[in-house]
């Protein structure tokens, strides 16, 4: 279109919202997707709620979306809670949900403040997962994100 800078008015952004409790869970998933996309900090509410969709989909892509959102916000914290939930309180045959709970905790580790020691606590209960790819990733994170400082 010409003259279209790709920024979306905040109409976009509201007409989105709106579809985040829809029935159909392939609609909901979009709309995550593309607030996430967007950075639509003001999505924040019905996307912490979206985290508790009862589709395993809708969750892993609501985390993915707050990671993206936190990018954008100042104080990540209600997103970690989002995050240290979905790893400690989804079942272990969900791992593209509590992969996506890891990812943001990394993606999100430079504004992480208050909740570090949470968070490496979390890791740590997850370097003995059953899954070794979320073990791995934990242990990495541990590692490099969220490691000690030296000193």
């Amino acid at each position: 279109m010409p003259g279209d800078t790709g920024h979306r008015p905040p109409a976009a952004i509201d007409s989105l919202i709106v579809l985040l409790p829809d029935s159909r869970p392939f609609i909901r998933t979009i709309a995550i997707s593309e607030l996430g996309r967007l950075q639509a900090v003001a999505a924040l509410p019905g996307m912490l709620k979206a985290v508790r969709d009862k589709q395993p989909l809708v969750r892993s892509t609501s985390l993915r979306a707050l990671t993206r959102i936190g990018a954008a916000t100042a104080d990540v914290s209600p997103l970690v809670v989002a995050m240290l939930a979905a790893l400690d309180n989804v079942p272990h045959e969900e791992s593209v949900v509590r992969e996506a709970a890891l990812d943001g905790l990394g993606a999100l580790a430079p504004k992480v403040t208050t909740q570090r020691p949470e968070i490496i606590r979390a890791l740590t209960r997850t370097t003995a997962d059953r899954n070794p790819r979320l073990a791995g990733k934990a242990r990495e994170l541990l590692r490099t994100a969220y490691r000690e400082p030296a000193g």
